[in-house]
């Protein structure tokens, strides 16, 4: 894997027992087993169960003889790393980290009409993002972006090697739920009596 590539839970772990659990990256597509194809100074994740604790690291290798389909003459590791937090990630080649820190911003007014959208951004340190609406998980929202379109309170968690952190909130509102073309409509339809006024006897309240 390359330097600075998140190893985390999400990662495709191999879930046979009593085998050491990596990673690795060939040709972009994340895989557990398989030839290293990388010559010098690849990653190889790994993530570290013991005692019931889990904790990601990194190695750093040097693997120069290696070939699809042959032994190495020379393996070297070069360096390594695990975090001291648990179930925490770590990205490859990272030796500290700091408390995340984010804030939110967003593209434009948070409140409009249905059919409308804000794009709300989350902006710091973190690297890895989860998307609240009203205190719940958004299935799926884990992009540093995220499209509110339904009225709510939103805010985000954002994740890196020293843990997590919560953003501010944005109360998204949409007050108007009526298009254009369905106001169009309505007031087609809307009729106004007498038309035309046939009592003499009716007077404005400005004659």
């Amino acid at each position: 894997m390359n330097l600075n590539a998140i190893i985390s839970a999400n990662a495709n772990w191999s879930t046979v027992t009593n085998q050491l659990l990596f990673e690795k990256i060939t040709n972009g597509n994340t895989t557990n087993s398989g030839n290293w194809n990388t010559g010098t100074d690849g990653f190889l994740g790994l993530k570290i169960i013991a005692g019931g604790q889990t904790r990601y690291c990194w190695i750093q290798l040097n693997a120069a003889a290696f070939t699809s389909g042959a032994n190495a003459a020379i393996l070297t590791i070069k360096d390594y790393a695990y975090n001291s937090v648990l179930n925490q990630p770590i990205l490859a080649g990272e030796t500290s980290c700091t408390t995340p820190t984010v804030y939110l911003t967003q593209s434009g007014s948070l409140s409009f009409c249905n059919g409308d959208s804000v794009t709300l951004t989350a902006n710091g340190t973190g690297y890895q993002y989860q998307w609240k609406k009203n205190n719940v998980n958004i299935a799926g929202a884990t992009a540093k972006t995220y499209a509110a379109k339904t009225a709510g309170v939103y805010k985000c968690k954002v994740t890196n090697s020293c843990g997590s952190k919560g953003s501010g909130t944005r109360t998204v509102t949409v007050p108007c739920r009526m298009t254009n073309e369905n106001m169009v409509e309505k007031l087609e339809q809307l009729s106004v009596y007498p038309n035309p006024a046939a009592n003499d006897n009716y007077k404005t309240p400005f004659q």
